[in-house]
């Protein structure tokens, strides 16, 4: 073999050993590629530990807080560089998260952690320890009356009249709100009771002096009344534009604002909840057979050519609530002292797609069924002798969490209870975790508790009347 042939042999014997170890290279990446999609990770301390598993499988943790920028301490060890908001991997089983930031009070909870799935914490708040407090408003004698969804927006009735101020100002100011009847005259308030806002905070449904009514958050507004008596009223957009009324009839019908039309949705109902247009009801049927009457609960999206049974009950006191959290839908049903969540992938288009994820007793006088944290959070309210009780079902947790709070409880913002007695503020998590004391006196127990939608401002009313603010951000 001369040598240019040597030459060519070791040509071929390296471009073959090139394309193999390529072949190799890409079959490596691909398999750790496909660990990772499936959840696993490489712990580097399996290398030199021999408790420790060289491969592993994660849950993917997403960590977000108020103000951004924490520092996340797992397990007592703080990582490297990791703050909020963001994500990273979490080896399976339970992981105690702190958040902690210079300034700021910390917060800390116990999450598990489970094989290939994201866990969502998107709602700690960390409070300024050193806080400016200021007067906004001396309102007494005043009634604040309900803060929009957006906490932009703040009712409050004085003197027979209806104001507004907006909590993210500089400066906040009143605001008057003329409200006027069919024939132009301006309506005196004596009484405006059970509010609820549209979606976009520009509507507001409540009653007023006694009489169920829509108006608009404008410097003038024309009162619409709705005649009629109606077990239940809601709005149905974002907009406020369309109602959906229960009659007393046990007709369920939505009403356009813009046109005063009614379209009937359906009949023989007992009470419903809506998501929008999404809307779940229970509704009362007879057994063809025996003529004996028993009761559904059904889902129903408005537009479409029929509703879809989601499960039967015997109990026509059942409570029922539907909300979305992300893309998914869930249902909870309150049956005769059982607390039963239903599951589906979209909005329910056939019986079959309707999966129950969870059941757990919560005894006969479980109290009121809600729905908490942007669709993330059942929660189960009741007064009771010595305080407040709740029981919490998290959607991320899957698991029900009960407990007692003394004092007068409400909600902060869609996460963040707050607790007053003595002339104390507390204020504590959904979950009843990480209750904390931010003002120890001076706190009017019977007032409205809110947090600015741009979260620099907590709001809240001082026993001299005083509506007053801390810069909390």
């Amino acid at each position: 073999m001369d040598e240019q042939e040597k030459i060519e042999r070791l040509r071929e014997i390296r471009l073959i050993i090139t394309e193999v170890l390529m072949f190799v290279a890409v079959v490596a990446l691909v398999g750790v590629l496909t660990l990772v999609v499936m959840g696993y990770s490489f712990n580097l301390k399996g290398i030199s530990r021999e408790d420790e598993e060289l491969v592993e499988r994660t849950g993917l943790v997403q960590i977000s807080s108020l103000p951004t920028g924490a520092t996340i301490t797992l397990d007592g060890e703080v990582p490297l560089l990791l703050r909020t908001n963001g994500s990273r991997t979490m080896r399976v089983g339970e992981h105690t998260i702190t958040l902690s930031r210079e300034g700021y009070d910390t917060w800390e909870k116990t999450v598990t952690v489970s094989e290939g799935m994201m866990y969502r914490i998107n709602y700690p708040r960390l409070f300024l320890k050193e806080r400016e407090t200021e007067t906004v408003l001396e309102l007494k004698p005043a009634e604040a009356v309900a803060v929009s969804p957006n906490k932009e927006k703040m009712l409050i009735v004085q003197e027979g009249r209806l104001y507004y101020i907006e909590l993210n100002s500089a400066k906040p100011v009143l605001k008057p709100i003329v409200l006027k009847d069919t024939e132009g005259n301006v309506v005196k308030i004596t009484t405006l009771t059970g509010v609820e806002w549209s979606g976009n905070s520009e509507r507001v449904l409540g009653l007023l002096n006694g009489k169920r009514v829509v108006f608009s958050v404008r410097s003038t507004a024309d009162v619409v009344e709705l005649a009629g008596e109606y077990r239940e009223v809601t709005f149905e957009t974002e907009a406020g534009e369309r109602l959906l009324l229960l009659r007393q009839t046990g007709e369920l019908v939505e009403f356009d604002l813009r046109t005063k039309s009614f379209t009937a949705l359906a009949k023989n109902v007992v009470r419903y909840d809506n998501d929008g247009d999404r809307i779940l009801y229970l509704t009362t049927t007879k057994d063809p057979e025996t003529e004996e009457e028993k009761y559904e609960v059904r889902a129903l999206r408005i537009g479409a050519a029929e509703s879809y049974l989601v499960r039967y009950t015997t109990n026509p006191e059942a409570q029922i609530r539907t909300m979305r959290y992300f893309e998914d839908t869930y249902y909870g049903i309150l049956d005769a002292g059982k607390l039963k969540v239903y599951y589906s992938a979209t909005w329910a288009d056939a019986e079959w797609g309707i999966e129950k994820v969870f059941e757990a007793e919560v005894g006969e006088n479980a109290g009121k069924l809600e729905k908490r944290g942007k669709g993330m959070v059942f929660a189960l309210e009741a007064d009771r002798e010595g305080g407040h009780y709740a029981e919490v079902f998290d959607i991320e947790a899957m698991k029900l969490t009960g407990f007692m709070l003394t004092g007068k409880t409400g909600w902060i913002d869609e996460y963040l209870r707050f607790v007053t007695r003595d002339g104390k503020l507390e204020v504590v998590d959904y979950d009843g975790l990480n209750q904390r004391v931010l003002t120890e006196e001076g706190v009017d127990a019977e007032g409205l508790v809110t947090i600015s939608g741009n979260s620099r401002y907590l709001y809240y009313f001082t026993t001299n009347g005083a509506l007053v603010r801390e810069k909390i951000n």
